[in-house]
């Protein structure tokens, strides 16, 4: 249809052009396939940030935020910290980190998992950020 841009979606009542929206690769692939060092790669030779799940969550635990008790006690008992957990602390730093530097892409390392990690992440954050490609890495 002539004039109308797939890149527009409507969020809070406002026009927003999804171009201008970071944007986020996620790099999967099993133990040793290589995510961590490729991602380094990237933000090493490119201007990408590199985020690793786990990490946020470690830094948060040594933060001493309002959620690192939570996430200690997850990690203590051997069980997952819950999706919406991690989800909102990769989104909150990917934000933080767009609005206060030039970077305005992102690397995320081994994150989603599974269905419910994807499920988690597209009804809190997809409609902040532009999902722009998934690499998956074999070896």
């Amino acid at each position: 249809v002539h004039g109308i841009s797939y890149h527009i979606i409507i969020m809070n009542g406002k026009r927003i052009n999804r171009l201008l929206l970071p944007k986020v690769y996620h790099v999967l692939g099993g133990p040793g396939s290589g995510k961590g060092t490729q991602c380094e790669m990237l933000q090493k030779y490119m201007n990408i940030r590199h985020y690793s799940a786990g990490d946020l969550l470690r830094k948060e635990i040594e933060n001493k935020s309002e959620k690192s008790v939570l996430i200690q006690s997850y990690i203590k008992e051997g069980k997952i910290v819950p999706s919406i957990i991690t989800t909102q602390l990769l989104g909150d730093q990917i934000l933080r980190d767009y609005t206060q530097s030039k970077i305005k892409s992102f690397v995320i390392d081994g994150f989603p998992r599974n269905e419910e990690n994807l499920q988690s992440w597209i009804s809190h954050i997809e409609d902040k950020l532009t999902i722009s490609q998934v690499l998956v890495l074999t070896c």
